[in-house]
């Protein structure tokens, strides 16, 4: 049996998933996963995990520490963007309410959006700050 999941969000874009039904993913973000998200300039737009992944250092600083940033990309292939400026730091979520992770920017030209998976952004809370990361 397939079920289709439908976007929930009013007319104006607000409130593409009510945030307490956020959940943490079951697994790691995978290549071709369909993905969600409403920024503050594009709103709601759907796309998709690419093969690409791209490093990205600290203050540009290639000798720093890096985070390896996967690349979206517009699902239907039509060169619309997945984001544009203003969009940073839009959750970015699986069409079944899972944090996937957060919109860090992209590059308009190539139209790539960059994101940091929800793992990596755990590891990097829990590391600085000691504690440990659960949503309720």
């Amino acid at each position: 049996m397939a079920i289709t999941i439908v976007p929930t969000h009013d007319t104006r874009g607000r409130s593409l998933v009510p945030l307490d039904t956020l959940s943490e993913p079951r697994r790691p973000v995978a290549l071709e996963d369909r993905v969600w998200k409403r920024g503050r300039t594009t709103g709601f737009t759907r796309g998709m995990v690419s093969q690409l992944k791209t490093d990205v250092f600290q203050d540009g600083i290639t000798s720093g520490q890096a985070s390896t940033e996967w690349v979206i990309v517009d699902e239907g292939g039509k060169r619309n963007l997945f984001s544009e400026k203003g969009d940073s730091g839009s959750m970015v979520i699986s069409p079944n309410g899972e944090l996937v992770g957060l919109l860090i920017g992209g590059c308009e030209a190539l139209g790539f959006t960059y994101m940091t998976p929800y793992a990596t952004l755990v590891e990097d809370i829990e590391r600085e700050t000691g504690g440990t990361v659960e949503l309720d």
